[in-house]
């Protein structure tokens, strides 16, 4: 009798013990943690004393990217709400033009988490407002390619097919028309050689070779040959891929991020737009659409270069700065408490 009651006993213990050692309590797995972790639904939290810390929730992005969040004063829902849109947006490549726009409600939250780890907290809607007005512009992504297909049905970018005319001619337009095709065609071979890194570098980790990808099938820009939805030129993504690849490359199981790839192009966004604007004299952080001036010249920038950028401000600078204020009257702006 005893013997039954044991195995009466024991059988339910058992199953609750395991139950319990399955659930997932982050640090530690206690034989008494139940707590499930949450992967979809972010409850409404707030500083209030009792709630539980950030640590006993699973999170996808580095939970050192969480810890910083945590400092620099967002709250748990704001961190949620970065996390599902990083779920959401983790595998969205763009070799190809979108054929859907990003929305704003994965969009900010991505800017808003770059900004705050590589962006030195410059406002997350210049991010927004530049990659929207890529793509109304049609330059997002492109429709040339640096390397050409077989039966020629894809455009080269500029440069490509340029023959500058030996000899010299003492005609004053000739001599401006040849520097300017010695200048776009010396900007072509240096970014197609650094094409060239990217390409090789993604088909790399692709070990099947029926399904790595055609040089012709990843399209730039027709005018500089700009890549992917942020429009990073190849020579100055290749000086940051692997600032980029030290923050997100464990956490999207990867040895190796393209500025094709969304989440890697905003952070490596952020980390231009920073440096760009210290280039400049301005501290990221005072970059807000409440200065005008200042966030249009660091916009300018990024599409120009620091050298440039004042030349730019009325092309480029105002329709990103018009753009991050449409952003801004639809979407809940995060605050930092």
């Amino acid at each position: 009798m005893s013997k039954v009651l044991m195995v009466i006993i024991s059988v339910p213990m058992s199953i609750w013990l395991w139950f319990s050692l399955s659930q997932s309590c982050v640090e530690q797995r206690e034989w008494f943690c139940l707590a499930e972790p949450v992967k979809y639904s972010a409850p409404r939290v707030s500083h209030e004393t009792g709630l539980k810390p950030a640590k006993y929730y699973l999170f996808s992005i580095p939970s050192h990217h969480v810890q910083i969040l945590l400092k620099r004063g967002y709250s748990r829902e704001d961190i949620f709400m970065i996390n599902k849109a990083f779920e959401r947006r983790r595998e969205t490549h763009a070799y190809q033009r979108l054929v859907n726009p990003i929305p704003l409600e994965d969009l900010y939250p991505l800017a808003v988490w770059a900004s705050e780890i590589m962006g030195g907290g410059i406002d997350p809607l210049i991010l927004v407002g530049i990659h929207q007005i890529e793509t109304i512009r049609l330059t997002g992504v492109g429709e040339c390619a640096f390397i050409p297909d077989k039966h020629g049905q894809v455009p080269l970018v500029l440069g490509a097919n340029l023959n500058i005319p030996d000899g010299f001619n003492d005609d004053e337009e000739t001599q401006k028309l040849v520097k300017w095709q010695k200048r776009v065609k010396s900007r072509f071979e240096r970014e197609s050689k650094a094409f060239l890194v990217i390409f090789r570098s993604i088909n790399e980790k692709i070990r099947h070779p029926r399904y790595r990808l055609q040089g012709h099938y990843l399209l730039a820009s027709c005018g500089a040959g700009a890549l992917g939805p942020m429009q990073f030129m190849p020579t100055v993504w290749n000086s940051y891929e692997r600032e980029v690849c030290r923050e997100l490359c464990a956490v999207l199981h990867a040895e190796y991020v393209s500025p094709y790839h969304l989440v890697p192009a905003i952070f490596g966004a952020a980390a231009l737009l920073k440096d760009n604007s210290r280039s400049m004299g301005h501290e990221p952080s005072d970059v807000r659409l409440g200065a005008e001036e200042e966030f249009k010249l660091v916009s300018a920038a990024y599409y120009a270069g620091s050298k440039y950028a004042e030349s730019y401000t009325k092309e480029y600078g105002k329709p990103v700065y018009k753009r991050a204020m449409m952003a801004s009257e639809r979407i809940i702006l995060f605050s930092p408490e």
